[in-house]
């Protein structure tokens, strides 16, 4: 009797094998040539600023911490921004764009002050959003005088507290700002009193107190504020103008002072 013969297994090892290997091999050399090339030709050999008014170029590279000669492909973007906005209190944003193969584009945005704090022979410049931007020793000139609050425990770069109800108190200084700003009559302000929570008032144009009342409602007041200002009184006229009772019982008053 026969025996079948059993088909014979072909071996996987054999022929295969090497072709792997060196398939390997090659992507093992395109990575290491693309990492040498990337090491070696995008170097950072220019570094531009765009967008600055208050600092100069060199003060915002400083912040960042970019030098020339690192690696422009492997930037710390995130580091660079914090380094930026916490070291310069005017810079509110930073843009960082690479242009190869050598040139780091740092693009910031500033803000401006519009008003100052008092407190213990000091004044403290700040923007409409509340943000103490610089402290000087002598009172600024051509920016709003705040009054009725100080400033607690100030730093350049940070939020004013501004004490007892001091949430309410700056959400009272931001939006009355920024209504005043979106109705073009920001730049007319002299001062702003925020020491009743309820009673804002400010100094227009050197010869008005306006009274706004509780802050509510206030680019509808200011906008009756302005058109009494424009069409309704002379431009030698000055006094005081209620606007306290405007929203409960459409009275607005004037108090001409002579």
């Amino acid at each position: 009797m026969s025996r079948r013969r059993q088909p014979r297994r072909r071996s996987t090892g054999g022929r295969g094998a090497p072709g792997c290997l060196s398939v390997l091999f090659l992507v093992a050399v395109i990575a290491a040539v693309t990492t040498a090339a990337i090491f070696i030709f995008f170097k950072m050999k220019h570094i531009e600023v765009e967008g600055v008014g208050h600092y100069k170029d060199t003060d915002i590279i400083a912040a960042s911490g970019a030098e020339t000669g690192s690696n422009l492909v492997f930037i710390n973007k995130r580091g660079m921004t914090i380094g930026i906005t916490s070291a310069l209190p005017y810079v509110d944003g930073v843009k960082i764009t690479r242009r190869l193969p050598d040139t780091l584009i740092i693009t910031v945005t500033e803000t401006k002050a519009v008003a100052y704090f008092t407190g213990a022979g000091d004044f403290w410049l700040c923007n409409t959003e509340g943000k103490l931007l610089e402290r000087v020793t002598e009172e600024p000139t051509g920016l709003i005088r705040v009054d009725g609050v100080q400033p607690v425990t100030p730093l350049e770069g940070s939020t004013a507290e501004l004490g007892e109800e001091g949430e309410l108190r700056l959400q009272t200084y931001t939006e009355t700002l920024s209504a005043l700003e979106r109705s073009g009559m920001l730049r007319d302000v002299e001062e702003i009193d925020l020491s009743g929570l309820y009673d804002v008032s400010i100094r227009l144009d050197g010869r008005f107190d306006v009274d706004f009342g509780a802050p509510e409602d206030l680019d509808y007041k200011i906008e009756y504020l302005r058109e009494i200002v424009q069409n309704k009184l002379g431009p030698n006229q000055k006094g005081s103008i209620d606007l306290s009772r405007l929203i409960e019982k459409g009275e607005a008053r004037f108090l001409e002072e002579f």
